[in-house]
């Protein structure tokens, strides 16, 4: 009861009060059930082109979807992804003879090529369309009886080692010979020698030998002291200014070698020496010898397996050695300078054609960065490089999502593109034709497809160095079935590549594409790069120039890995109505909200957790 007021008036404000109290529980009730509902349909707005991921390669795994042509995997350290193919660009056989023995190759500087042909006692020249252009045989002559390497001179002569006959000679052009060493055969006094088994001159003018069974020793002679009507050729012990390793003391210790095979000198003044030993030594050894005698560096053969029997060894650019595998099967192992094999080329890797190497004797790079290489067991010597351009064609790709639009924001690659290396992109949406990314690796804004292919094409104008494709990206989102276009920008952040190298022979930085320009021409990219071949369609790919830190576009979407819009929000087909809905239910919200506020109910607040809807991620 109310004191103060009649009962007829007490009556009425309990009518009242118990009124606006069901009103005030209806307004409240409703809207808890809006806050719910609105909770539960939460709108959705579009998210922007680019906040979706589709990758392949790098972390993800291997480049090995699409149709290749000129390009391989490579899974090696240094390589890993898509390089050019490696494959023989010229070779050379001699039908005209039973048996063909190239000990030794070296291409020169004017295309040819001078082999040591052991079996038929022949030193001969060879130039790019096979044909014999000079030679040394036993008609010119009759003291040579088993070349076993030989080498053309800065001044146009020809150094030759003839094994069997324990000399080491120089000829001119004339086959005139003007200066040798091998006074005494199978002799280890002044001027002699025990068993050439090759030869090369020195920057100085004196001539590095290495003596192979019964001498195993490499020594330098001042070419100087030669003087063929003193005795012993004018050579006394003094002639040798250098040398490593013991007259017929065969061994792996301090000062020892085994069999001695090859020696180089390099530009820091030491020498690469190679040591394929005799099976009770256990050598197999490639070592760098400074000045004093002392060991800097070696690849220890014996400790690989099965074991590799080095038959020579490459220094090249990045400080790296290449080594060839005289047996099993006849691989290149690319060495650091730890002494640790970082990569190796087998004949599967070696040559596109599926042919196999055996016994391979020496290598050798080219001006063009090549390798040529003499393959005893096959009769051949060969020429190994990439070829100048290889492509990759992805299959039709619908991000797993099947006829589903989608709002395509970004492409990207990440690749290695060493100077002289080139890089092109192109795509096709819904089966269109080929188009070129933005600058900057960009689609127009707008750009939507259900499904999306691309192609890259990797090029090079050196022909020993190959850029690597290591991953590809797709920047994409869904589109709502009422919305056609879209003109967010991508939002998608790629992380670029560091800095390291790739090269055969030869290992060069790193560097990440560089963006390219939407149907800019192979032929006006700022990096040279030689003509590929058009594409079907009329648009040209977009070709990328070397640079720092650089990235363009590219198609490629093979591996789901989603990149959620920031807020965890992403959009479900036909939910762009809702947003009425919600309006319309905000109302009464609103209103339950203000009736507890006047009425002064106090009730307990109930915690609704909100809940996120995610779309399931492409399988």
């Amino acid at each position: 009861m109310i004191s103060g007021l009649d009962g007829p008036a007490q009556a009425s404000v309990a009518v009242r009060t118990a009124t606006l109290a069901a009103l005030r529980t209806a307004l409240l009730l409703l809207a808890g059930l809006s806050a719910l509902a609105a909770l539960l349909l939460l709108p959705v707005v579009p998210a922007a082109a680019g906040t979706r991921e589709w990758v392949v390669g790098g972390s993800s795994g291997p480049l090995t979807d699409g149709a290749l042509s000129g390009l391989a995997v490579s899974e090696s350290a240094t390589m890993a992804g898509l390089t050019l193919q490696r494959a023989i660009l010229w070779s050379y056989t001699r039908p005209d003879v039973p048996l063909f023995g190239p000990f030794a190759a070296q291409p020169l500087a004017n295309g040819n090529v001078l082999i040591t042909d052991r079996d038929n006692a022949a030193v001969i020249e060879v130039n790019r369309a096979k044909t014999i252009v000079w030679s040394y045989t036993q008609r010119d002559d009759p003291r040579l009886i088993s070349p076993n390497s030989a080498e053309r001179l800065a001044n146009g002569n020809t150094l030759i080692v003839d094994r069997r006959a324990d000399r080491v000679f120089e000829v001119t052009r004339a086959k005139r010979v003007v200066w040798e060493y091998g006074a005494h055969a199978d002799s280890l006094s002044p001027g002699s020698l025990v068993d050439p088994y090759s030869a090369t001159r020195l920057a100085n003018g004196d001539t590095l030998i290495t003596d192979n069974r019964g001498g195993t020793r490499v020594i330098e002679v001042r070419s100087t002291d030669y003087d063929v009507s003193a005795p012993d050729l004018g050579y006394t012990p003094s002639s040798i200014v250098w040398r490593y390793g013991r007259d017929d003391d065969a061994g792996t210790g301090d000062g020892q070698l085994s069999s001695p095979r090859r020696a180089s000198r390099l530009d820091n003044g030491n020498t690469l020496i190679v040591d394929a030993a005799d099976q009770e030594f256990f050598g197999n050894r490639v070592i760098e010898v400074d000045p004093s005698g002392s060991v800097v560096w070696r690849f220890d053969g014996q400790a690989l397996s099965p074991p590799v029997t080095p038959s020579d060894a490459l220094r090249v650019d990045d400080g790296s050695t290449l080594v060839v595998a005289e047996e099993g099967g006849g691989a290149i192992y690319d060495v650091d300078r730890a002494g640790r094999v970082r990569a190796s080329y087998s004949s599967q890797a070696l040559f596109a054609d599926g042919s196999s190497a055996a016994k391979l004797r020496t290598l050798l790079s080219t001006s063009r960065g090549t390798l040529v290489i003499s393959d005893q067991g096959n009769q051949r010597v060969f020429e190994v490089g990439y070829p100048e351009y290889g492509t990759v064609t992805s299959p039709t790709l619908d991000l797993g999502l099947p006829g589903v639009k989608k709002a395509i924001g970004r492409m990207e690659m990440v690749v290695d593109k060493p100077e002289g290396t080139a890089a092109t992109i192109e795509y096709s949406l819904d089966g269109g034709s080929w188009k070129s990314p933005n600058a900057g690796g960009g689609l127009p804004a707008g750009t939507t497809a259900v499904t999306v292919r691309y192609r890259v094409t990797l090029s090079t104008t050196d022909q020993g160095i190959s850029p690597v494709l290591r991953e590809l990206r797709i920047a994409w989102d869904l589109v709502p079935p009422s919305t056609t276009t879209t003109s967010a920008a991508p939002t998608t952040t790629t992380h670029r590549a560091g800095a390291t190298g790739t090269r055969v022979p030869t290992t060069t930085p790193r560097v990440t594409a560089g963006s390219g320009t939407g149907g800019e021409s192979p032929s006006s990219a700022k990096t040279a790069a030689p003509a590929v071949p058009p594409p079907q369609e009329t648009t040209p790919p977009a070709t990328v120039a070397s640079g720092p830190d650089e990235r363009f576009a590219s198609g490629s979407v093979l591996q789901p890995s989603a990149t959620l819009a920031p807020s965890g929000v992403e959009g479900r087909p036909g939910q762009e109505g809702w947003g009425v809905v919600l309006g319309v239910l905000a109302v009464p919200f609103v209103a339950g909200v203000v009736a507890v506020g006047l009425g002064g109910i106090r009730s307990p607040s109930r915690l609704i957790p909100r809940v996120t809807r995610r779309n399931r991620a492409p399988v």
